[in-house]
């Protein structure tokens, strides 16, 4: 198997199962009665866990002031996001095939950012890039007002 087939499992297939589950264990939250501070909490614990494992199984040791605030502000834009979705559920009863479809057009985000601050409009092809865009605009949009 390439590496690029590799990365491709390993950081988009694997992860979007894992992301889909994550969104129906934090709808089932919801219905439990777990509020937003109290998930995200475990979720805080859950996320050190993994970190520590992940660590203690590679020996990387990228600890470095710099480093460890890029590690914080990822953590704080995840964070708030996670807290907002599980408002939303927890609060205003959303559909959760409702509003994953909303908050994943960050694809769109993540696009664009990765285009501007990371010059990656040099290496893909931007009509059938735009074409995905209106795509996923278009699936949102639809999955919304099912």
């Amino acid at each position: 198997m390439s590496q690029s087939s590799l990365g491709y499992i390993i950081g988009g297939i694997i992860p979007a199962i894992l992301l889909g589950i994550y969104s129906i264990i934090q709808k089932y939250a919801s219905e439990r009665g777990v509020g937003p501070g109290t998930l995200l909490i475990f979720i805080g614990i859950g996320s050190i866990l993994v970190g520590l494992v992940y660590s203690g199984i590679t020996r990387e040791s990228t600890l470095t002031l710099p480093n460890a605030g890029i590690g914080l502000l990822t953590g704080v834009c995840w964070a708030l996001a996670t807290t907002l979705i599980q408002v939303a559920m927890y609060h205003f009863q959303m559909p959760v095939s409702k509003l994953v479809p909303l908050f994943n057009m960050n694809t769109l985000v993540a696009v664009g950012l990765g285009l501007v601050f990371f010059q990656e409009w040099s290496v893909v092809n931007g009509f059938r890039l735009s074409i995905a865009a209106v795509l996923v605009v278009a699936g949102g949009i639809l999955a919304a007002n099912s």
